[in-house]
């Protein structure tokens, strides 16, 4: 991606958060609990050593939000289904209220897209000089 579609796509992105946030109803889409179950997990993957470049690492947190997310949004769904004796309408907002982890991942990935998108087209740049030196190298000394 070059410079001006990440622009674009920063500023789509923080046009239709905005547009969220500025409706009438955007206090429907606040849950602390589902918040935290989805963003401490990526925090912590975050900032653990394992990962040896900031993508790996970034891409690693991604995952583990994406599990997280998956794994809130099974819990509340098992919650919701349990007490499924409120009719209709109790089921359709415990389902509403199921779903907001996958939105809130589907929210950090939006952030975090352009950084591992831009960052692979100039790693790849950088990179390939550096492992075709490898190869030559790997195959000279095999001679």
């Amino acid at each position: 991606m070059n410079r001006a579609a990440v622009i674009v796509y920063w500023l789509v992105c923080l046009y239709t958060l905005g547009k969220l946030v500025l409706s009438a109803h955007w206090a429907m889409f606040i849950d602390f609990p589902s918040m935290l179950g989805v963003i401490a997990p990526a925090l912590a993957c975050w900032f653990t050593p394992l990962a040896a470049t900031r993508r790996a690492k970034l891409r690693g947190a991604i995952k583990v939000c994406w599990l997280a997310a998956g794994l809130m949004f099974i819990y509340g769904l098992l919650r919701v289904l349990m007490q499924s004796l409120g009719g209709a309408e109790t089921i359709m907002a415990g389902l509403g209220v199921a779903l907001l982890p996958l939105f809130y991942s589907l929210i950090i990935n939006l952030f975090a897209a352009p950084y591992l998108f831009f960052g692979a087209a100039r790693q790849v740049g950088s990179n390939q000089a550096l492992s075709t030196k490898r190869h030559i190298g790997e195959a000279s000394q095999a001679e």
